[in-house]
């Protein structure tokens, strides 16, 4: 395992990207922060949540501006509306640009692709976002990883539709964990703890003390299941950002609630 990321700002966007997956010159990727859009209030600025209550130009001004500052393609932006679970959905030049230019796939927390120029868009405001690139075969994937889709296996199943629909072999698989709620702050009852007791361990887990609640290392857990499914630890890399603890990058619903934007994952083949 890695810990390579680093924070970057371009156009006045701040964007925060792995620098291992960075190194591999046929993918585009970055995970956005709250710093550089046109957002106001409570969700400035660069708020990237068509749920927010916020104007949908506005949100796709901040799209575009995402893009401009990351080499992405704002024309073909695909995303689904996520569902904590663990279906996935090929992106295919039949049904690029949903959830921007048509509508969007539905209840769908990974997708995976081998088109080129095709940015995949996952939504994250304390969950777990993990982009996946096969180096091999030239596919890649963007996963939204809740605690909930942790634990049914969300990550697990991207894998295993790479391989299904592309021949990828987990060996060559370059993975990057971005910004979630950190273990400092992750707080859950002991129902849930027992959910990750049994799938992950106790090494996933801080014990409950002084009144505290039991607390989970949700990138751990993601470490976990990439390796699990045969992810070589020196091709993942974990980004260790807390985005409740960073109020002044990243937006948290554990923090804000409701009043608060939301943050993205994006990844996009390069074109030849």
């Amino acid at each position: 395992m890695k810990k390579t990321f680093y924070t970057t700002e371009n156009k006045g966007v701040t964007l925060v990207k792995s620098g291992l997956l960075e190194a591999e010159q046929s993918v585009r990727h970055c995970f956005t922060t709250r710093l550089g859009g046109v957002s106001t209030g409570y969700r400035a600025s660069t708020n990237l949540g068509f749920g927010r209550g916020e104007e949908r130009g506005v949100v796709l001004r901040n799209f575009e501006l995402v893009c401009e500052a990351a080499g992405l393609n704002f024309s073909r932006l695909t995303r689904s509306y996520q569902r904590h679970g663990v279906n996935v959905t090929e992106v295919t030049e039949e049904n690029v640009g949903s959830g921007f230019f048509e509508p969007a796939f539905a209840d769908t927390d990974a997708l995976i692709t081998r088109l080129e120029n095709t940015p995949l868009v996952v939504h994250i405001a304390d969950c777990a976002p993990v982009l996946l690139y096969d180096r091999v075969k030239r596919a890649c994937a963007a996963v939204h990883a809740g605690w909930r889709g942790m634990a049914a296996g969300v990550i697990e199943a991207a894998i295993n539709a790479m391989e299904a629909s592309y021949g990828t072999d987990p060996a060559d698989l370059v993975a990057a964990v971005g910004p979630c709620i950190g273990p400092c702050c992750f707080e859950v009852d002991e129902d849930v703890a027992d959910v990750f007791r049994s799938d992950f361990g106790e090494g996933v887990l801080i014990p409950a003390k002084d009144g505290a609640k039991t607390r989970v290392d949700l990138p751990k857990c993601a470490v976990e299941a990439l390796t699990g499914r045969g992810v070589p630890e020196n091709g993942i890399d974990v980004s260790g950002d807390c985005t409740r603890c960073d109020g002044d990058r990243f937006y948290s619903h554990r923090r804000m609630g409701e009043n608060r934007g939301t943050q993205a994952a994006i990844i996009q083949i390069s074109g030849r």
